[in-house]
Formats: C-alpha cells, sequence, structure tokens
C-alpha cells in the first residue's frame, strides 16, 4: 500500500486499483485495470502509477481514480518503479516476471525514452536489485550474477559496472558511494570509480 494525505491508495488481487480514506476506511474511489497488477504503486506528482500482468502500465488520478493515461508493452512491468522529476524508470519481465530490462519513459508515459536489457549489455541473467536506484546521472541496478550496473538517465547507455559477490538484492547510493547488497547479508561500499568504464 501507498499512503498519501490521508489516502492509502493499494491494488486488490480484483485487478482493482482502491484508494480509501485512513481516518474511517471508506471508499474513495476504485479504478479498474485489465489484469492484476505487478508494478507496485509509486507517486507521480498528482497520480500514480502501476502495471499489471497484461503488460500494461496506467497513469491513474490521484483525485478521482480516472485512468490518465495507459501503455501496452511487449514484457511484464514488475517490482517498484522509479520516479524523478522528468521520467519513470520501470524495470520489465519476462513471464516468470524475472526483470531481464529496464525502461525509461516520460512522466505522462507518452514517450519510451531508451530500454536497457541485461542480456544485451551485461550478460547476466537477470536484474534482482529490489528497486532502481538514481545517482549522479546514472540508474543503477544490482543484477543476479553479481554486478551493480549504471546506466546514463537520459540515453540508457550503459556507463559502467561494479563486480561484488552473489546476487545484489540492494543498490543504494550514498553521498558519492555505492551501497550494495546480497542475499547472504553482505554489504558493500564502493566508489563508481572502482567500476570498468564502458565506451
Amino acid at each position: 500500500p501507498l499512503v498519501i494525505d490521508s489516502v492509502v491508495y493499494f491494488p486488490g488481487r480484483d485487478s482493482t486499483v482502491y484508494a480509501l480514506r485512513t481516518k474511517d476506511g471508506s471508499e474513495l474511489w476504485k479504478c479498474r485495470l485489465g489484469a492484476d497488477p505487478l508494478l507496485r504503486l509509486a507517486q507521480v506528482g498528482e497520480n500514480l502509477i502501476t502495471g499489471a500482468i497484461d503488460s500494461v502500465i496506467t497513469l491513474i488520478s490521484r483525485k478521482d481514480g480516472r485512468a490518465i493515461a495507459t501503455k501496452k508493452l511487449n514484457m511484464r512491468p514488475v517490482k517498484l518503479p522509479l520516479v524523478t522529476d522528468s521520467m519513470i524508470y520501470i524495470y520489465l519481465g519476462n513471464k516468470n516476471n524475472e526483470p531481464l530490462a529496464i525502461a525509461a519513459f516520460t512522466r505522462d508515459l507518452k514517450t519510451e525514452r531508451w530500454r536497457a536489457s541485461t542480456t544485451d549489455l551485461a550478460n547476466s541473467p537477470y536484474f534482482c536489485s529490489n528497486r532502481l536506484t538514481r545517482a549522479n546521472g546514472a540508474i543503477l541496478a544490482g543484477t543476479y550474477d553479481g554486478k551493480i550496473l549504471a546506466f546514463d538517465e537520459l540515453d540508457g547507455e550503459y556507463v559502467w559496472e561494479l563486480k561484488l559477490s552473489g546476487p545484489i538484492t540492494l543498490v543504494q547510493a550514498v553521498d558519492s558511494m555505492v551501497l550494495g547488497g546480497n542475499l547472504s547479508g553482505l554489504v558493500t561500499l564502493q566508489s563508481p570509480k572502482q567500476g570498468i568504464k564502458r565506451h
């Protein structure tokens, strides 16, 4: 669930997103999707974004629950989207919901600016960090084979990588450092300058 201004927003198992008042649990609105949600809800200004198992992402008005925009994709939107002042970055998964790509969209969903794939660029099986992170003009993601990959936030160019150990489930930027954590609980703090540059 997502709580904003005394309203809780959550996707139901009935292919519907609900908005309830936290004060008394009364329904403010509901928005019917074409299928069950996969992408966790995130705030995009006065709107929300979600995505469903039918590979459609939807921008929903927080005010009245109206679907403002939809976009059909060729992969499933999964995990938690990263929303910035100008863009929305989303993991895209296969039919098993394994994230194989990152896509960047304008906040109105009209344009897909770029898409980067682990298989094309990094030869990794899939992304496994729980969420995308933005730092110093790059979008960071962890992979199953122990890498943190950096993509230019404007054009998706593969900029650098850090090789750690084990599947990287946590990627976080701390000042000018990158924090990476794996399934074993190992946390590593490194400078992106130690990464391998890509040209």
